[in-house]
């Protein structure tokens, strides 16, 4: 939840600099007191929960503290990003924050994100009284089981932790592109200007801009893409995983699936995180990451399937083609939204259409990643079952994903039935696998369904996109 609200909010401030002027016009210490006071109040409400769901805890034991703080604080950071995102569209707070510090290729966008970054720090400070009881109740659990205890974390040790694992992870890449973006608009504005001497001559001379511009544009996410597995690696706290036999069941795993990455890693959550990722999309600069907890508890079958069902996102392209989803998304939604303006004669230059191709855009988008992305990590979880099975899905096969797919939930303390915006619910997920046993490998539902969505994918950016141009109509793709 906190990538997509950063996200979010990072989309409107980034839209609010192509509104001409914004529909309500208050002063820039208005703007900050209102933006501000909406991202904080919200918090402080949540914090008095926290202290009072943390009292409940200590009196009576039992979660209904816990789920009435992990409550309060969600609300917060969804209201805090409405602040910041109303703020922008509506009160032309990337405007006070410009004219308070100036226009500087990313950084004034990011100090427009302050209310919500703010406001989800010191909602994981009020976090960690709720992280820290949850913790001692598992003490004793993990010491009859006969497992290891995690190391006890101060407040600032946790937030720091949430910091890098939650919020840098998009704001490191989305600013990157951002700022590249705004250096080479910078460089154009300058070729095309009446004062070109300072810029070399290839980019200066006439013509040259509209050709080099949209290729550096492009060029240059594509390199920030490609590198940005590298940084990540060292902003979450990550290790080579040791040679061993463990090292060799991954490699093999990736031979059968024809996946190859740069380095497995370890990522060191002290025990308390059960979770795996592959990224990268290119081979030189791809990582597995196996959290420490998962590599702790998982049997060396539930291991296997995990690392094929890994293997599957790259197999399947499952993150290209859902970028090819999501653009074509918000270009279907955007062409009836288009055309209605252009009936009403609405001037494709104001805010009103600007807000209502981009909100229909977004929601949109959002509902369609959702819907692919669940649909993307059944066919993962099929692949990592064919993987291990022979002609036909075998139970056991079936019995070591859902398994592992069971031990990833008891260990990160999620609900069978909980559903996740990108995952679904283990529970569904347990089901539709558990369905798949006896079923012949290469004609799995699955397989099929999701080769549907990516024709329809392609189709509908085809068509689209055609037929935005035929109409020669504005679209925002955000």
């Amino acid at each position: 939840m906190t990538h997509l609200l950063l996200i979010v909010a990072a989309v409107a401030v980034v839209l609010s600099d192509a509104a001409p002027n914004p529909p309500v016009d208050l002063g820039a210490w208005a703007v900050a007191a209102l933006v501000w006071g909406a991202a904080l109040v919200p918090w402080v409400i949540a914090h008095s929960l926290v202290v009072r769901g943390v009292r409940i805890m200590d009196r009576r034991g039992g979660m209904r503290g816990a789920l009435l703080a992990e409550r309060a604080l969600a609300t917060a950071r969804v209201v805090a990003c409405v602040a910041t995102a109303a703020g922008a569209l509506v009160l032309g707070w990337l405007g006070v924050v410009r004219r308070a510090i100036g226009d500087w290729p990313a950084l004034d966008e990011l100090a427009a994100l302050a209310p919500l970054i703010v406001a989800l720090v010191l909602g994981w400070f009020s976090q960690h009284a709720i992280e820290q009881r949850v913790n001692d109740a598992l003490v004793l659990r993990r010491l009859d089981e006969g497992e290891p205890l995690p190391r006890r974390r101060g407040a600032l040790s946790f937030v720091v932790a949430q910091v890098r694992l939650q919020m840098l992870f998009i704001l490191v890449p989305v600013f990157a592109m951002l700022a590249w973006a705004e250096g080479v608009a910078w460089l154009e504005a300058g070729a095309s200007g009446p004062q070109p001497a300072h810029l070399p001559g290839w980019i200066a001379s006439p013509g040259s801009v509209s050709v080099w511009a949209p290729v550096a544009q492009l060029g240059g996410v594509a390199v920030i893409l490609c590198v940005m597995p590298a940084v990540l690696r060292r902003l979450w706290d990550t290790a080579p995983l040791d040679p061993g036999p463990l090292r060799d069941t991954v490699g093999r795993v990736f031979r059968l699936a024809g996946v190859r990455v740069r380095e497995v890693l370890v990522w060191r959550t002290d025990g308390r995180m059960a979770n795996a990722a592959i990224v990268g999309l290119v081979r030189p600069l791809r990582y597995l990451l196996l959290s420490d907890a998962l590599l702790e508890h998982l049997t060396d079958v539930q291991l296997e399937a995990v690392v094929a069902h890994e293997a599957a996102h790259v197999r399947r392209r499952h993150m290209p083609w859902l970028a090819v989803v999501l653009l074509a998304t918000m270009i279907v939604v955007s062409l009836p939204v288009g055309l209605v303006g252009e009936a009403t004669g609405l001037d494709p230059d104001s805010w009103v259409w600007l807000v209502m191709q981009s909100a229909a855009a977004l929601i949109a988008a959002a509902w369609m990643f959702g819907l692919v992305s669940r649909r993307f990590e059944w066919e993962a979880d099929a692949f990592a079952v064919r993987q291990l099975s022979g002609h036909a899905v075998e139970p056991e096969a079936a019995w070591a994903m859902a398994g592992a797919l069971e031990q990833v939930a008891r260990l990160n303390h999620v609900p069978r039935s909980k559903r996740s915006w990108r995952h679904g619910s283990i529970a569904t997920r347990t089901r539709r696998i558990d369905r798949l046993v006896g079923t012949p490998v290469d004609r799995l539902p699955i397989d099929r369904l999701c080769r549907r969505i990516r024709l329809a994918g392609l189709v509908a950016l085809v068509l689209g996109g055609g037929a935005a141009l035929a109409f020669t109509l504005p679209i925002s793709l955000v």
